[in-house]
């Protein structure tokens, strides 16, 4: 039980700003750990992918970095990891409809932000909403 407490001790001091450098030691040992540790039958680029999921897996677990600045770094350390070229890896992300709907979040963002949204919904409300028909038709296009 002493043990327990002695532990829980460091992670308390590790997990202050100053020894977050330490994290990212660790991360790198995890990674280096993987590509060489011997595994029989595994392909240098499964052990390149497992190395980048170890590494992915342990700052999401640990909270060292954001949740979505670990899920860029992803996108950086599977190329470089040998796993898979970059040119395969940035592939996946061509699709029209990826970029509309991040083109959608990146202005639904600033829309909100600024209160163009709940301004925009009053108007609407204020101007239709006498009436369940027409504001069905204001918002659908169809009377029903």
């Amino acid at each position: 039980m002493e043990n327990i407490k002695h532990i829980g001790t460091w992670l308390r001091i590790l997990r202050q700003p100053q020894y977050r450098w330490l994290w990212f030691v660790a991360a790198a040992l995890i990674y280096v750990g993987i590509l060489l540790f011997p595994m029989t039958g595994v392909e240098k680029e499964a052990k390149g992918a497992l190395a980048v999921f170890g590494v992915t897996a342990f700052l999401w677990a640990t909270n060292t970095l954001p949740v979505a600045v670990t899920g860029l770094m992803v996108l950086f350390l599977i190329p470089l990891s040998g796993s898979m070229s970059a040119t395969e890896t940035y592939a996946y992300f061509g699709n029209k409809a990826v970029f509309f709907v991040l083109g959608a979040f990146i202005l639904a963002s600033p829309i909100q932000r600024s209160g163009l949204s709940t301004r925009l919904a009053l108007t609407v409300v204020s101007r239709f909403g006498n009436s369940q028909g027409i504001l069905t038709i204001v918002k659908t296009g169809k009377y029903c």
